[in-house]
């Protein structure tokens, strides 16, 4: 990849190993989105630890679109389990909308990002995609005689899919899907005129019983005690933890206003 090529260029990184996501029953899941890379080094002649970190990051910054947090994999565990994050310090903000949500992070970075000993501040990646949103007209629901979870399901099976069997193949195995072919689930039109039978015998489109609608959405959602929430995050490097999350708690309560509902949680 490009950046572990930017890191084998460096004269104090001698060998690189990626991971690249982790499986969701992992207890520290991450998605596809994500890498670990694992580098062993040795302090050139010349430099001190500290230095050819902050040279390392200096070049990393350069990859667009990256979130780099820069540490030992024992410490990030332990940071991953502190604070659900794996760096040294995490300001979590919790509120009921993304957007502001999104919002008050940037201003919460803002406040820390010239605070001395503050590196690798990032705040948590969250992007608008594509969706499809289907919303059950519950009135139409009601004359068929079909609830939101019938509804649910349908959908859910119709254009998800759903496992019915497994197929073994000499030592593999593999699950059979049930689900609507291309030609039913290809475009938003062929996607309106889905037809499904009914217990009653009648056979409805699926634009009968709900809006279908293409929009735009934020890729995930994190939570945390049920309620939404967004996570600013940084390492501390020459200075101490206490002293750096007391100046961007003051920083932070002199400068940045939270609506009703809104709050803020220092972890790490």
């Amino acid at each position: 990849t490009r950046i572990e090529k930017i890191l084998l260029a460096h004269p104090g990184i001698i060998s690189t190993s990626r991971r690249t996501g982790r499986a969701e029953l992992d207890e520290h899941a991450q998605g596809v989105n994500a890498s670990e890379i694992d580098a062993k080094f040795e302090v050139p002649e010349g430099y001190t630890k500290e230095e050819m970190l902050n040279e390392i990051r200096a070049d990393l910054s350069i990859v667009p679109g990256t979130n780099i947090t820069i540490g030992q994999p024992i410490g990030h565990r332990i940071d991953h389990m502190l604070s659900g994050t794996r760096a040294n310090i995490a300001v979590k903000i919790f509120g009921s909308d993304l957007y502001e949500l999104r919002s008050k992070a940037e201003e919460v970075r803002a406040q820390m990002e010239n605070i001395t000993g503050v590196v690798d501040l990032s705040v948590e990646q969250q992007q608008n995609v594509p969706q499809i949103q289907i919303k059950p007209d519950r009135r139409a629901l009601a004359r068929y005689g079909i609830t939101i979870e019938d509804l649910s399901e349908m959908v859910d099976v119709a254009f998800a899919g759903e496992v019915v069997s497994q197929i073994l193949e000499e030592d593999k195995m593999f699950d059979l899907t049930v689900r609507f072919d291309e030609n039913h689930r290809g475009s938003m039109d062929k996607i309106r005129q889905a037809r499904f039978n009914l217990e009653s015998g009648v056979i409805i489109p699926l634009s009968e019983l709900a809006s279908i609608e293409s929009k735009s959405g934020h890729n995930t959602i994190s939570r945390e005690n049920v309620q939404r929430k967004i996570v600013v995050s940084a390492n501390v490097s020459g200075r101490d933890l206490r002293s750096t999350v007391d100046e961007i708690r003051a920083n932070v309560e002199t400068n940045v206003s939270f609506p009703q509902g809104y709050f803020v949680e220092y972890g790490g």
